[in-house]
């Protein structure tokens, strides 16, 4: 590749402007993927939240390489993080740094030569873009302090979910459906933890409670942090039996968990079906009001909507959603 034309600024541009990133990571390797037409390669992208995998395949459909990963050869990544390209007769594994920080890492099937090549410089500075796109869309897409989704994505996630129910429905009828459900999670008598341990304190449980979360939910569950000491999760292809077992599995995994100083936290929990023919509004409207029966009867409970209907503990209404109440 030895010019670009309006065709490769037109992705550049495409690339900087997605706002979702799954599309951003797509726009990215397709871009990568012109530009190192003939060659085989492997485009890994730096994670410093797993220590046992610091880096993992971004093109992912790639098993067969993905087991060939060289991610805990030390001597390798001491050399990335030096920024180092590593060469051997066939193989150039080229580090890609942004703003001085390692990022991604390239392994390419070519000669050394390739090293300071035009196509080099040109993936690098396509890669760093796709760096620094990436930061903004994780400020703003995730909570500051618990890394977890923020509100927005809640709702966005919300959405995405029905518009796939919808299409499942479209496709394939009623028994093609998936299941997903939804829970909030309150922690109990927060205020009073700020109040008398101080919010360093209250930042505390709200991290580990989140750590807690990660723990013990599934990598294609959804976890939010939906504000102040409210969370929520999304749990795909679980029914109501298998959310009735998981939320209430997690409530007794946060009530002996040994918290700082405060020692024993208990939550309260409500859940509810994802059902297509509801707005994200009323769904969220069942889980609060499955949290609020949780909270008025004694606390560190977990209860699910449609339980409480069929029990007429709750009267069913279908008027939209009022906000999610906040409890001390």
């Amino acid at each position: 590749m030895s010019h670009y034309s309006i065709h490769d600024i037109d992705k550049v541009v495409r690339l900087v402007c997605q706002n979702n990133l799954a599309d951003l990571q797509c726009a990215a390797l397709e871009i990568v993927a012109e530009a190192l037409y003939g060659i085989e390669y492997r485009l890994y992208g730096i994670s410093y939240t797993n220590e046992e995998e610091p880096f993992r395949l971004l093109n992912e459909e790639d098993n067969e390489k993905k087991k060939a990963c060289f991610h805990r050869d030390l001597p390798v990544l001491q050399k990335l993080y030096q920024n180092e390209p590593i060469s051997s007769p066939d193989t150039q594994i080229v580090p890609v740094n942004h703003k001085g920080k390692l990022f991604a890492a390239l392994v390419l099937d070519t000669d050394p030569s390739f090293h300071n090549s035009i196509q080099a410089h040109f993936i690098s500075a396509i890669l760093a873009m796709y760096s620094s796109q990436y930061a903004k869309l994780i400020r703003a897409t995730q909570d500051s302090l618990t890394r977890l989704l923020n509100r927005q994505m809640l709702s966005d996630s919300m959405d995405r979910v029905l518009d796939q129910l919808h299409d499942i429905i479209r496709r394939k009828g009623d028994k093609g459906i998936e299941t997903w459900c939804l829970a909030i999670i309150d922690i109990d008598h927060f205020k009073r933890v700020n109040d008398q341990y101080g919010h360093l304190i209250g930042d505390e449980v709200i991290l580990q409670l989140a750590q807690l979360m990660h723990a013990s939910f599934r990598k294609n569950d959804l976890l939010f942090r939906y504000g102040g000491e409210e969370f929520s999760v999304l749990l795909s292809n679980a029914s109501l039996e298998d959310t009735e077992m998981v939320m209430d599995r997690f409530r007794k995994r946060v009530e002996n968990h040994n918290f700082p100083q405060i020692k024993t936290v208990t939550v309260s929990i409500g859940y509810t079906q994802i059902t297509p023919d509801e707005f994200p509004s009323a769904l969220l409207d069942q889980a609060d009001r499955a949290l609020y029966y949780s909270k008025e009867h004694g606390r560190n409970q977990s209860h699910g909507y449609e339980e409480l209907i069929e029990q007429n503990k709750l009267q069913h209404k279908d008027s939209g959603y009022q906000g999610i109440e906040l409890f001390e």
